[in-house]
């Protein structure tokens, strides 16, 4: 027989946003891959924003970024 166990909730969430839109959410309890997926995903042209909260310490931003795409 198996036994559940329950998990906490990961900690942090990332949210990746596109011209203001929410485009994707991860969460994990690592802010630092939060950030290396925000910053991969971010493609090379458009407006894209992203910013890590952490959910524990009421919504508290740790990490933000915002890429605009060159002037053409």
């Amino acid at each position: 027989m198996s036994e559940l166990v329950e998990q906490a909730p990961a900690r942090f969430e990332a949210c990746l946003f596109y011209d203001g839109k929410l485009i994707e959410q991860r969460r994990s309890d690592d802010p630092q891959a939060l950030e290396i997926w925000m910053l991969s995903a971010a493609g090379d042209s458009g407006n894209y924003s992203g910013q890590i909260v952490d959910r524990r310490d009421n919504n508290r931003q740790v990490r933000a970024f915002r890429r605009s795409a060159p002037d053409s």
